[in-house]
């Protein structure tokens, strides 16, 4: 998104967007959130959520049941996060 205005406020709380320039997706059932509500943790968190696996991805969220996608996050090298560790990484 574009910001508009002065960004003089932005120093003053670099946590709120601990997750600024960072690309997430998710696979699997995570247990404390639904399909749009981890994509609404990523991006109010600063973060852009994908929809595929791609060398573009920095972290992949997964959850039970977790399927093609883990396997191909892990041939190409993307970081495996469970949801404890993204809800650590949020501060949740």
């Amino acid at each position: 998104g574009v910001v508009t205005g002065s960004a003089a406020g932005s120093d003053t709380a670099p946590s709120a967007r601990p997750l600024a320039g960072k690309k997430f997706l998710a696979t699997g059932t995570l247990s404390g959130y639904t399909r749009d509500g981890i994509r609404d943790a990523v991006t109010s968190a600063g973060g852009e959520f994908m929809s595929t696996v791609s060398k573009n991805l920095d972290y992949l969220i997964v959850g039970v049941n977790a399927g093609s996608k883990l396997d191909k996050a892990k041939k190409i090298g993307v970081r495996i996060l469970t949801e404890d560790e993204f809800n650590q990484m949020i501060g949740r």
